[in-house]
Protein backbone atom coordinates (compact mmCIF):
# COMPACT_ATOMS: atom_id res chain seq x y z
CA UNK A 1 0.00 0.00 0.00
CA UNK A 2 1.29 3.57 -1.09
CA UNK A 3 1.93 5.74 1.63
CA UNK A 4 1.37 8.53 -0.95
CA UNK A 5 -2.97 7.47 -1.13
CA UNK A 6 -2.57 7.91 3.30
CA UNK A 7 -1.06 11.38 3.30
CA UNK A 8 -3.36 12.69 0.05
CA UNK A 9 -6.15 11.35 1.82
CA UNK A 10 -5.27 13.31 5.14
CA UNK A 11 -4.62 16.50 3.24
CA UNK A 12 -7.50 16.43 1.45
CA UNK A 13 -9.83 15.19 4.97
CA UNK A 14 -8.14 18.50 6.04
CA UNK A 15 -8.60 21.12 3.29
CA UNK A 16 -11.43 19.88 2.22
CA UNK A 17 -13.14 19.30 5.88
CA UNK A 18 -14.40 15.92 4.94
CA UNK A 19 -17.07 13.94 7.25
CA UNK A 20 -16.29 10.95 8.66
CA UNK A 21 -18.67 9.27 6.21
CA UNK A 22 -16.36 11.53 2.76
CA UNK A 23 -13.56 9.74 4.16
CA UNK A 24 -14.92 6.14 4.41
CA UNK A 25 -16.15 6.66 1.12
CA UNK A 26 -12.83 7.78 -0.16
CA UNK A 27 -10.50 5.47 0.97
CA UNK A 28 -12.80 2.89 -0.14
CA UNK A 29 -12.13 3.77 -3.87
CA UNK A 30 -8.29 4.46 -2.91
CA UNK A 31 -8.53 1.07 -1.89
CA UNK A 32 -7.42 1.70 1.43
CA UNK A 33 -6.92 -1.39 3.75
CA UNK A 34 -9.06 -1.04 7.43
CA UNK A 35 -5.81 -0.08 9.61
CA UNK A 36 -4.78 2.15 6.70
CA UNK A 37 -8.15 3.84 7.58
CA UNK A 38 -7.63 4.02 11.17
CA UNK A 39 -4.50 5.78 10.50
CA UNK A 40 -6.38 8.14 8.26
CA UNK A 41 -9.03 8.78 11.26
CA UNK A 42 -6.83 8.91 14.13
CA UNK A 43 -4.36 11.65 12.05
CA UNK A 44 -7.21 13.97 10.63
CA UNK A 45 -9.07 13.42 14.45
CA UNK A 46 -12.42 13.17 12.44
CA UNK A 47 -15.64 13.06 14.77
CA UNK A 48 -19.11 13.28 13.58
CA UNK A 49 -18.65 17.05 14.06
CA UNK A 50 -15.56 16.83 11.18
CA UNK A 51 -15.19 20.68 10.71
CA UNK A 52 -14.84 21.79 14.23
CA UNK A 53 -11.28 19.45 13.99
CA UNK A 54 -11.65 18.43 17.90
CA UNK A 55 -8.86 16.29 19.44
CA UNK A 56 -8.88 13.33 21.00
CA UNK A 57 -10.07 9.83 20.00
CA UNK A 58 -12.36 8.95 17.40
CA UNK A 59 -16.11 8.78 18.16
CA UNK A 60 -18.00 5.81 16.00
CA UNK A 61 -21.64 5.66 16.50
CA UNK A 62 -23.13 2.51 16.08
CA UNK A 63 -26.65 2.11 15.53
CA UNK A 64 -28.33 -1.25 16.83
CA UNK A 65 -31.47 -2.24 17.79
CA UNK A 66 -32.85 -2.57 21.50
CA UNK A 67 -30.65 -5.04 22.72
CA UNK A 68 -32.41 -6.24 25.92
CA UNK A 69 -29.63 -8.65 27.15
CA UNK A 70 -27.19 -5.69 27.66
CA UNK A 71 -24.92 -7.63 25.55
CA UNK A 72 -23.85 -5.24 23.43
CA UNK A 73 -23.43 -2.21 25.50
CA UNK A 74 -21.45 -4.79 27.58
CA UNK A 75 -19.17 -5.22 23.99
CA UNK A 76 -18.81 -1.35 23.57
CA UNK A 77 -18.02 -0.54 27.26
CA UNK A 78 -15.20 -3.44 26.88
CA UNK A 79 -13.98 -1.95 23.89
CA UNK A 80 -13.77 1.61 25.23
CA UNK A 81 -12.35 0.52 28.51
CA UNK A 82 -8.88 -0.51 26.25
CA UNK A 83 -9.06 1.57 23.45
CA UNK A 84 -7.51 5.17 23.87
CA UNK A 85 -7.95 6.17 20.01
CA UNK A 86 -11.11 4.74 19.17
CA UNK A 87 -14.68 4.87 21.17
CA UNK A 88 -17.90 3.94 20.33
CA UNK A 89 -21.15 5.19 20.51
CA UNK A 90 -23.53 3.18 21.02
CA UNK A 91 -27.01 4.14 20.05
CA UNK A 92 -30.14 2.06 20.33
CA UNK A 93 -32.44 3.06 17.74
CA UNK A 94 -35.67 1.07 18.94
CA UNK A 95 -37.21 -2.20 19.74
CA UNK A 96 -37.48 -4.13 16.24
CA UNK A 97 -35.21 -4.02 13.31
CA UNK A 98 -37.45 -2.03 11.20
CA UNK A 99 -37.80 0.73 13.67
CA UNK A 100 -33.62 0.79 13.18
CA UNK A 101 -34.40 0.02 9.16
CA UNK A 102 -36.67 3.40 9.27
CA UNK A 103 -34.31 5.62 11.30
CA UNK A 104 -31.65 4.80 9.35
CA UNK A 105 -33.00 5.66 6.03
CA UNK A 106 -33.88 8.78 7.53
CA UNK A 107 -30.57 9.36 8.78
CA UNK A 108 -29.45 8.47 4.76
CA UNK A 109 -31.98 10.01 2.89
CA UNK A 110 -30.99 13.49 4.88
CA UNK A 111 -27.24 12.58 4.21
CA UNK A 112 -26.72 13.24 8.12
CA UNK A 113 -23.39 11.74 8.80
CA UNK A 114 -24.23 10.36 12.27
CA UNK A 115 -24.32 6.72 11.53
CA UNK A 116 -21.06 4.89 11.20
CA UNK A 117 -21.88 1.08 12.00
CA UNK A 118 -25.35 0.22 11.22
CA UNK A 119 -26.59 -3.35 12.67
CA UNK A 120 -29.53 -4.42 10.33
CA UNK A 121 -31.33 -7.57 9.09
CA UNK A 122 -30.08 -9.64 6.12
CA UNK A 123 -32.63 -8.54 3.79
CA UNK A 124 -31.82 -4.90 4.04
CA UNK A 125 -28.55 -5.46 3.05
CA UNK A 126 -29.25 -4.82 -0.89
CA UNK A 127 -31.24 -2.11 -0.32
CA UNK A 128 -28.46 -0.13 1.77
CA UNK A 129 -25.88 -1.18 -0.71
CA UNK A 130 -27.89 -0.36 -4.13
CA UNK A 131 -28.67 3.51 -3.10
CA UNK A 132 -25.22 3.75 -1.81
CA UNK A 133 -25.50 4.35 1.85
CA UNK A 134 -23.16 1.21 2.67
CA UNK A 135 -19.41 0.42 1.72
CA UNK A 136 -18.00 -2.76 1.11
CA UNK A 137 -16.17 -4.34 3.95
CA UNK A 138 -13.88 -6.13 0.86
CA UNK A 139 -10.93 -5.59 3.38
CA UNK A 140 -12.22 -6.13 6.87
CA UNK A 141 -12.64 -9.90 6.18
CA UNK A 142 -10.59 -11.26 4.06
CA UNK A 143 -11.61 -14.24 1.61
CA UNK A 144 -9.91 -16.80 3.57
CA UNK A 145 -11.05 -15.76 6.93
CA UNK A 146 -14.94 -16.13 5.80
CA UNK A 147 -14.24 -19.45 5.81
CA UNK A 148 -15.04 -19.92 9.66
CA UNK A 149 -18.19 -18.11 9.09
CA UNK A 150 -21.31 -20.14 7.88
CA UNK A 151 -21.88 -19.88 4.36
CA UNK A 152 -25.20 -18.67 3.97
CA UNK A 153 -24.58 -15.97 6.43
CA UNK A 154 -21.35 -13.98 4.22
CA UNK A 155 -24.03 -14.53 0.93
CA UNK A 156 -26.54 -13.01 2.67
CA UNK A 157 -24.85 -9.85 3.31
CA UNK A 158 -23.13 -9.85 0.47
CA UNK A 159 -24.48 -7.67 -3.00
CA UNK A 160 -23.30 -7.87 -6.67
CA UNK A 161 -20.39 -9.90 -5.40
CA UNK A 162 -19.53 -6.84 -2.70
CA UNK A 163 -19.06 -7.92 0.86
CA UNK A 164 -21.75 -5.24 3.40
CA UNK A 165 -21.14 -6.28 6.33
CA UNK A 166 -20.33 -8.89 8.98
CA UNK A 167 -22.93 -11.10 10.64
CA UNK A 168 -22.49 -11.31 14.58
CA UNK A 169 -22.56 -14.47 16.11
CA UNK A 170 -22.74 -16.53 12.68
CA UNK A 171 -18.94 -18.51 12.75
CA UNK A 172 -19.99 -21.81 13.48
CA UNK A 173 -18.12 -22.05 16.58
CA UNK A 174 -20.31 -19.96 18.39
CA UNK A 175 -17.32 -16.74 18.30
CA UNK A 176 -18.14 -13.63 17.22
CA UNK A 177 -16.25 -11.54 14.22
Amino acid sequence: MSDERIETLIREAATLRYSRRQILRRATALGLSASALGTVLARTGTTARAARRQSGPVTINWFNARDTSGFSQQQVDAFNAQSTNIKISYQEQGATTTDLHDKFVTVATAQDPSADIISMDVPFVPEFAAAGWTTPVEDLLPAEERIAFFSGTIQGVTYEDQLYGVRRGSRPDGGTP
